[in-house]
């Protein structure tokens, strides 16, 4: 059995995760088997059993030998005595004649007209779904641009309070009128004033370390937030480009089978 990348696929209305599921079919040889032992197992007629295999991305064909295989939209063929770990007369007891059922090519073929619909539901609405998160996205950069100017806006305020406070207080330590006076003859005045520039400059770097450190953290919150929101904007546009991709494969494929099958006859 070839190992299968490209999509395999469930018809009908089928959910993201269904889609996803099904891709994987063929490519995980134990999963693949469970998948047509579980088939198996719950069905007790032809009609039954393909159902089942339908729901997993399978469809029931008839083989070149006239026995029965499933196919998935790859054109990958199993064989279903071996993959249901059951014997061909057992097999043959259940199904009955495989003389009703597609060809591979045809089921192959049925299987990709069955899933375009749901498959290109799907990409308009995760394509819809980018759109939301990219407006979102939006939304929550300008909510932290707010938090972030207002934090900073706090700050000042806080900042021009506090220093309005000290140098009303360093200013209430030179003394006025006669003492004053005295204080500069003696040389007091002069102490005082080399204590209160001191202060201020002290005042003043403490003041723009704090700054610093409310810009060091807002741009390390902006940093995260803009990397978080860019890997779920990837991912989402990444799940786009594999839906549009998907559709591809299936249009390519049902169109060079359909080709292949009516050529001879042209």
């Amino acid at each position: 059995m070839a190992s299968s990348s490209r999509p395999c696929a469930i018809p009908k209305s089928l959910s993201l995760a269904e889609w996803q599921q099904a891709k994987r079919v063929g490519q995980d040889a134990r999963e693949l088997k469970a998948i047509f032992q579980s088939c198996w197992k719950q069905s007790d007629d032809q009609r039954s059993f393909a159902r089942a295999l339908q729901e997993h991305g399978l469809a029931l064909a008839k083989g070149d030998q006239r026995g029965f295989v499933a196919t998935d939209l790859n054109g990958e063929v199993y064989a279903i005595a071996r993959f249901c770990g059951v014997r061909t007369k057992d097999v043959r007891q259940r199904l009955g004649h495989p003389e009703t059922l597609p060809s591979v090519s045809s089921a192959k073929e049925a299987l990709a007209k069955s899933v375009l619909p749901g498959v290109e539901k799907l990409r308009q609405a995760e394509a819809r779904k980018l759109a939301q998160v990219k407006e979102h996205q939006k939304k929550l950069l300008w909510q932290l641009t707010e938090k972030h100017q207002g934090e900073r806006k706090s700050l000042l305020e806080r900042h021009q309070a506090r220093s309005f406070a000290e140098l009303k207080a360093r200013q209430d330590r030179f003394n006025k009128g006669l003492r004053g006076l005295f204080d500069r003859i003696t040389g007091a005045y002069g102490k005082t004033k080399k204590q209160n520039e001191l202060e201020a400059y002290e005042a003043f770097k403490r003041d723009q370390t704090e700054r610093d450190k409310l810009v060091y953290r807002q741009l390390g919150e902006k940093r995260d937030h803009l990397k978080r929101q860019r890997d779920i904007l990837q991912k989402a546009q990444q799940l786009g480009r594999d839906l549009k991709k998907d559709l591809k494969n299936l249009r390519d494929d049902r169109e060079n089978d359909r080709s292949m099958r009516d050529g001879p006859h042209r």
